[in-house]
Order: C-alpha cells, then sequence, then structure tokens
C-alpha cells in the first residue's frame, strides 16, 4: 500500500510538472511564491529602516546648523552687528541678511531685464518715430490741399456728446475695527527743572519718543538720555510698552554724547536679539525633529557591540535666558514615561544626553559599518544606535 501511495504520488507530480510551464509542482511553487513574498517584505522593512534613519540624520543636521546659524552657534561680533542696524527680532535678521542679498539678486536681474527692455523699446520708439513722420508728412500735404486721408473732402468734426455723471456711490468697502492701543502720558524732567509733557501710544519707539521731545523743547535725539527712575531707556528700537510703562510716568532727562549713544543703544539691544534669536532657532529645532517622533531602536555600546532595544525620541531644551540644546533620550516604554529597573527595584526617567554631531556611519564591533547605524556625539560620550531593520527586529 506505501509504494502505490509513493507510485500515485510521483505520477501526479509528473503531471502537475507536466501541465505547468516552469516545471513545478504545486507545492514547489507555493513555496517559491512564499519565498518571494518574504524576500519582498524584508526589502520593504529594510527601506522603510532606511528612510528613518535618514530621517533622523537629517533631522539632526537641520537642528545642528539651525543652532549655529540662529543659536549660540551665532558669535557676538555679529550679534552687535546686527544689534546696530536696528534688528530686534529674526525676521529683522532675514530681512537683514537674507532680504538684503535676496534684494541685491532680484534688483540685478532685474535691472537685466529692464535693460533688455528698454533696448527693444528704443528700437520700436526709432521705426514708431520715421513712420511717423512720414505720415506726418502726408497728413500735412493733405490739409493743404483740403482732402481728408481717402481723398474726399474734409467734414467738420462734431463736437463729442458729454457724458452723462455717475450717480455718486460709497464704496462697499468693510470698516475694520481700529487697532486699539493705550495711551501713555509722560513728563518729562529736564536738568534745569523744567517739564514737558507728551501723550503718546504705547507702541512709541524711543526714538520717535526723543525725536517729538526735541521738536517741542530743542535739541538732538542723539545727546539725550531718558531714564525711569533706574532703568535707562537706552535702546532706541524698542517701544515704550516694551519698558513696561504704561499710564502716568515720570522720565529724567539727562545728556551724552553720540558715541556714548550708539553703544548703549546697542548693548541694550544685544540681549533682546539674542533672546529672539534664541527663540527662533529653538522653534525651528522643534519642528525638525517632531518629524523623527518615538522610534524603537538597538542600542550599541561604544565598541559596536549589541546591548539592548529602547525608544528613542529627540527634544529641544530652552530656558529664559539660555541658548537652545539638542537632546536624545531612550527609555522602555514607547510613551517616555519613567521605567522599572529590577536591579534598583524602583523606577527610574528615561537617560538622556546633549547631542553635538551626528553622524550616518557606524562601526560595529567587526568593524563593519552596519548599513542601518548612526552615531550621535553627545557632550558626554558618543552614543550608538541602530534603526531596526529586517534582520534586527526583534519579533
Amino acid at each position: 500500500m506505501r509504494q502505490q501511495r509513493e507510485r500515485a504520488k510521483k505520477r501526479r507530480e509528473a503531471e502537475e510538472r507536466r501541465r505547468d510551464p516552469d516545471g513545478l509542482t504545486k507545492a514547489e511553487r507555493r513555496a517559491r511564491d512564499a519565498a518571494a513574498e518574504l524576500r519582498r517584505a524584508r526589502e520593504a522593512a529594510r527601506a522603510a529602516a532606511v528612510g528613518r534613519r535618514d530621517t533622523w540624520v537629517g533631522a539632526v543636521q537641520e537642528a545642528l546648523e539651525t543652532m549655529q546659524t540662529l543659536g549660540p552657534g551665532l558669535p557676538d561680533a555679529s550679534v552687535r552687528a546686527l544689534a546696530a542696524r536696528g534688528c530686534r527680532t529674526a525676521a529683522d535678521v532675514s530681512m537683514t541678511s537674507e532680504g538684503l542679498l535676496a534684494a541685491t539678486s532680484v534688483a540685478a536681474t532685474k535691472w537685466a531685464d529692464d535693460q533688455a527692455s528698454l533696448g527693444d523699446a528704443a528700437t520700436k520708439i526709432q521705426a514708431r518715430q520715421r513712420g511717423n513722420s512720414e505720415r506726418a508728412r502726408v497728413l500735412a500735404r493733405l490739409a493743404e490741399l483740403g482732402l481728408s486721408r481717402n481723398g474726399s473732402k474734409e467734414a467738420q468734426p462734431q463736437p463729442k456728446p458729454k457724458p452723462k455723471p455717475k450717480p455718486k456711490t460709497e464704496p462697499l468697502v468693510p470698516r475694520l475695527a481700529p487697532r486699539w492701543t493705550s495711551t501713555v502720558r509722560i513728563t518729562v524732567r529736564g536738568i534745569t527743572g523744567g517739564t514737558t509733557v507728551l501723550e503718546l501710544p504705547s507702541d512709541t519707539r524711543v526714538r520717535s519718543l526723543k525725536a517729538q521731545l526735541c521738536a517741542k523743547r530743542g535739541g538732538k535725539p542723539l545727546l539725550i538720555r531718558l531714564a525711569c527712575g533706574d532703568v535707562p531707556l537706552d535702546d532706541r528700537e524698542q517701544t515704550v510698552a516694551d519698558y513696561g510703562l504704561e499710564g502716568d510716568v515720570e522720565l529724567d532727562l539727562a545728556p551724552q554724547t553720540a558715541e556714548l549713544e550708539e553703544r548703549r543703544s546697542v548693548d541694550a539691544g544685544m540681549p533682546v536679539l539674542r533672546a529672539a534669536l534664541n527663540a527662533a532657532a529653538a522653534s525651528r529645532m522643534r519642528a525638525a525633529v517632531e518629524r523623527c517622533g518615538t522610534t524603537h531602536m538597538k542600542l550599541r555600546n561604544p565598541n559596536g557591540s549589541h546591548k539592548h532595544y529602547r525608544w528613542v525620541w529627540l527634544t529641544v531644551a530652552q530656558d529664559e535666558d539660555s541658548p537652545p540644546t539638542l537632546l536624545v533620550h531612550w527609555g522602555k516604554n514607547r510613551d517616555r514615561s519613567d521605567h522599572w529597573l529590577w536591579k534598583r527595584m524602583g523606577s527610574a526617567p528615561p537617560k538622556q544626553r546633549t547631542v553635538t554631531a551626528v553622524d550616518s556611519s557606524m562601526a560595529c564591533w567587526n568593524f563593519i559599518a552596519h548599513p542601518l547605524g548612526l552615531t550621535l556625539e553627545s557632550a558626554e560620550r558618543d552614543v550608538k544606535f541602530v534603526v531596526p531593520g529586517p534582520y534586527d527586529d526583534r519579533q
């Protein structure tokens, strides 16, 4: 019976191979399709892992470049030069540096286009003038003969009827509510005891305040210094509201030189500009690291050997007076909460490091670069991660 079953199986397999174009049985075809499906799944998982690794590397590089261009990487000499130009926000800096370069290039391109257009227009005007001169001579000869253009007697021109006046209608423009600004009553006391009263909106800049004060009592704005108690109003780009002046305010006036006024204004504007640049850098860095999310990665030892799997994410830390820093965290929980440590029999927060650089390559313990690895250089030590791929993902 067993031999009969084996012979029947062989005949059935031979019949299946004869009917199949590739010469395979049904079982062999199913095994081949399953192997191809597994290979496609591995390739897709590997491509997704490479995409996640590239996303992490690109986000970290963008955040670090932002720190160099706007954050703590910007030297004080550059901040002083920007503050001397009147920059107090990141938008002012972009208008001063990138905006001026872009405007210069656009203006140069427009000037070249305008020159080409003027050349074409000059050629057309010359041709038109030559045609108009010939036409004027012909019309003058016809006028002498009393003929029109078609050779008939010229008729007397009829006066054009006056157009009827259109009724005046008010345009349908929505009435916008005026922007509300409070009014500050400022009393300036001079050296001799004389006082000058000004009523200005709270969004008035200090430079405008000095200009209006000098227009009312004489003098030059660069040669006076205003102070509210112990707080001097040195930054001429700040507004009255920025200094917290509201209601009835008394200011003291003191003389100063123009050079001293310039230096004091720049010194007072540097912290304001630095804080604005740090805030703008932190905002751009957060937008960059949000693309990474929370990723399950394999943590490696400094020599590249396997350590353990952890959930990894990036954050941006910034206080009011400190520049932004890029931090990398890893822990056991995906929700970024504290995890349990059996060795200590208690919970512990996720670990973190300050990121200073990123490298898309990573050498393992056998000195072979891992295709899915990345190295984060930190202020404490190097941290190496591997994005889980088809061969590294733990099921």
